[in-house]
């Protein structure tokens, strides 16, 4: 599908892993169709530029998990640019990310491993949501928050609001709905046969965040198991 009548204003998506780009990805390029110029960091999916954030003119939708906040740097905030932020609770994200880490991984699953993978990245999440949150300083002038929850629960009115940022204009409720009946798009819980799901550490991670949950209105994960 291609919805010609919408200029695609550029939008810089910053996305913890696991929290649905994908998925949002998939219903925006049915919608847009070709006016939608995409770039990720990695190939298939990046527009050539080989560099973080996309160099591209042409490119009016990138994604980045800001990496770089491991090492205390990141991405650069450019106040002018317009950013769509997603996000998710950070233990479910983390759950996701570890089946992934274990396909490349196998050695390491063993609760003492996942023990420190978690909280590696509890505090890699609690850097990224700060900087592009809850940072009063960095000053952006144009900006969307999207959390997973609210994605799944209800697409529709996640995605058109999404559409409306990203156009200025109100989305196409028929090419919506066409759009997302083409996803499968629907909560991804791969808990249920993990075997290390201890409701103490998983307070304990809960606790890492701070008040990051309740800012963000996010669900508990602990008190769901």
């Amino acid at each position: 599908m291609q919805s010609s009548h919408h200029t695609i204003i550029r939008t810089d998506c910053i996305s913890f892993p696991r929290s649905g780009h994908g998925a949002l990805y998939h219903v925006l390029k049915r919608y847009f169709g070709d006016a939608l110029h995409y770039c990720a960091p990695l190939p298939p999916n990046n527009c050539g530029c080989g560099r973080v954030p996309c160099t591209n003119p042409t490119t009016n939708f990138t994604k980045n998990h800001d990496f770089g906040l491991y090492q205390g740097g990141g991405v650069e905030i450019r106040p002018k640019r317009q950013y769509l932020i997603q996000f998710r609770n950070p233990v479910r994200s983390i759950i996701s990310n570890y089946h992934l880490f274990l396909e490349q991984h196998p050695s390491k699953n063993s609760r003492k491993e996942w023990y420190f993978y978690a909280h590696q990245w509890l505090v890699f999440w609690n850097r990224l949501i700060d900087k592009w949150a809850l940072d009063v300083e960095q000053q952006i002038t144009t900006r969307m928050m999207l959390s997973y929850e609210h994605l799944v629960q209800h697409p529709a009115n996640a995605i058109g609001q999404v559409i409306t940022f990203m156009t200025g204009d109100e989305a196409r409720l028929e090419h919506l709905q066409h759009a997302i009946a083409q996803v499968d798009l629907k909560p991804r819980n791969r808990y249920a046969d993990f075997p290390y799901l201890d409701r103490g550490f998983i307070y304990k991670l809960e606790e890492l965040a701070g008040p990051r949950l309740a800012l963000l209105n996010l669900p508990s994960f602990a008190d769901s198991i």
